[in-house]
């Protein structure tokens, strides 16, 4: 099995993100910080429960679930049929 690396890739290209663009700048970098979990979770898109994502963060399950729902809303995260939260387009990011 491989080892996760200690970092994830972040293409330049997502300052000039439209969609980046419009978060303010705690929800843009609660999305980093899903990016960097997603990736330590699985190495892809998929994020562990939120109430893991809450005590990772330090933050409450509520913070979490307003930053993933605005995100839902601009095509950043989305819920599958087990309600399991994945980061759209991750391997791209």
């Amino acid at each position: 099995m491989q080892k996760n690396p200690l970092y994830i890739e972040i293409n330049t290209q997502m300052l000039d993100d439209f969609k980046m663009g419009t978060l303010d700048i705690q929800t843009w970098r609660r999305t980093i910080e899903l990016f960097l979990i997603a990736h330590k979770h699985s190495q892809s898109n998929a994020l562990p429960s939120i109430s893991e994502i809450a005590s990772s963060l330090n933050t409450s399950q509520e913070d979490i679930l307003t930053v993933l729902n605005t995100l839902e809303k601009i095509g950043i995260a989305s819920r599958d049929e087990q309600d399991i939260w994945h980061v759209a387009y991750y391997t791209i990011r």
